[in-house]
């Protein structure tokens, strides 16, 4: 499905999809088959009416079903939403998930928060050459290489703050106050190790509680520029590789 489905307009829908049917050359029953994709992509309420009167997300789901005639293994989409408004472009998310059950999905954009919302794995070609292939959050993970942890506590924050100055698996940490006696901590790792047990046996020590403790990750759109902004992209891809080898080792030796 091409990001402007090539429609014919003087149409109806269901005499379009029709005629894909027969270019494709379909074996189901014809009418069976259509009837059932027209439901899947909720356009039976339409399916009499000329494509040119029809509205731009209307018009993007007679491309979704004129996609899945045929019932095909893997459906291409290329830019979905483009030009849809917020309601219809949620509709459309909706639509894609429902199809990954029974379909391979490969969407291609350049809105990378529509990816991140859409999609379990990413690829990211930059000048025709491929450098990364990975799950988002496994990529987010290896790219953003400093352990730093967000952590949010409610309590005695001084106190909390004097043993992670005395810590020294504590490299430096910033704090932001939320709200009387609450506060959000960024805290980095002096080494290349996970410091959150040690985060949560500083909050045990120190009589706090805490609301809530998780790794900082950072979004698709950096990840993309960290690896895509400089010419050679050497030290972001070389670092990407260093990390796939050392998990795939460690996979080994398990």
């Amino acid at each position: 499905m091409p990001e402007i489905p090539p429609l014919y307009n003087e149409m109806k829908v269901k005499e379009y999809l029709a005629f894909v049917y027969d270019l494709k050359k379909v074996k189901y029953q014809k009418s069976a088959h259509l009837d059932e994709i027209m439901s899947v992509v909720k356009i039976d309420d339409v399916k009499n009416r000329l494509i040119r009167n029809l509205s731009k997300g209307y018009r993007q789901r007679v491309g979704f079903a004129a996609a899945l005639v045929g019932n095909p293994d893997v459906i291409i989409l290329d830019e979905p939403t483009v030009g849809l408004d917020p309601k219809q472009i949620i509709e459309i998310r909706s639509l894609i998930e429902k199809l990954s059950h029974n379909h391979t999905i490969i969407l291609s954009s350049h809105i990378l928060s529509e990816i991140q919302a859409v999609c379990e794995n990413v690829i990211i070609i930059n000048k025709g050459k491929l450098i990364a292939n990975d799950r988002i959050e496994d990529l987010s993970k290896r790219i953003a290489t400093d352990g730093t942890v967000s952590v949010t506590i409610k309590g005695d924050c001084a106190g909390f703050e004097k043993v992670l100055d005395d810590s020294d698996s504590v490299k430096s940490y910033t704090a932001k106050n939320k709200k009387d006696d609450t506060k959000e901590y960024a805290i980095t790792p002096s080494g290349d190790v996970s410091i959150s047990e040690e985060i949560f046996d500083i909050a045990v020590n120190t009589n706090v509680k805490i609301l809530d403790m998780h790794s900082k990750s950072i979004s698709l759109e950096q990840v993309f520029l960290m690896l895509t902004e400089n010419a050679d992209n050497t030290e972001a891809i070389e670092m990407l590789k260093d990390k796939e080898k050392e998990e795939k080792e460690n996979e080994s030796d398990i």
